[in-house]
């Protein structure tokens, strides 16, 4: 759908959605804020998502495919642009977070990233990666609480429990490591 320039298209899953969805609108003759109107989002969030500032939920992304006729394509796009903010071998298990009714997790060492703080998931991220970039450590961490959405969604992994021990990051009295499961209650 893109018009860009032979040699110009994004390399990135965030810079094809973002050109895609300003393709797609422009296609229509659709200023942002008439397309914030009809998308039911504010004209900032319409222009943060072009821009690729801000990412939108899966539900934005549906509804673009079915508004502009282009099944799956918006959708697939998005799947990328989530999957790509993690190392490859992650990636794919956040897409499944996404749509898990249970998600059970062990860590030895740790609290795991679905239930750590934008500080303590930072102090861990920093900790691991001393001489990366600044901006490239945020992306990290804001992709490590982004996860934390599918615990708000409308429905959510329910009965959520966690050692005591996990807070602490110590292991509990039976010398076992932290740990945290997520289970349906179905």
């Amino acid at each position: 759908m893109s018009t860009a320039e032979p040699g110009t298209q994004p390399v990135t899953f965030r810079g094809a959605f973002t050109v895609e969805l300003r393709a797609r609108r422009e296609q229509m003759g659709l200023l942002q804020r008439e397309f914030a109107v009809k998308a039911h989002v504010s004209l900032s969030s319409v222009k943060q998502y072009e821009a690729g500032k801000k990412r939108p939920d899966r539900k934005f992304a549906i509804w673009c495919d079915e508004f502009y006729g282009c099944p799956g394509t918006i959708e697939r796009l998005y799947d990328g642009m989530i999957a790509e903010s993690y190392p490859s071998w992650f990636g794919p298990r956040v897409l499944l977070e996404e749509k898990a009714a249970c998600v059970h997790e062990w860590e030895m060492r740790g609290i795991p990233g679905l239930l750590q703080t934008r500080s303590y998931a930072s102090a861990v991220i920093r900790a691991c990666r001393p001489y990366d970039a600044h901006e490239a450590l945020e992306l990290d961490v804001i992709a490590r609480i982004e996860r934390q959405s599918i615990l708000a969604r409308e429905d959510p992994p329910k009965g959520a429990a966690s050692d005591v021990s996990a807070t602490a990051g110590t292991s509990d009295s039976s010398g076992c490591a932290p740990r945290i499961i997520i289970m349906s209650s179905s």
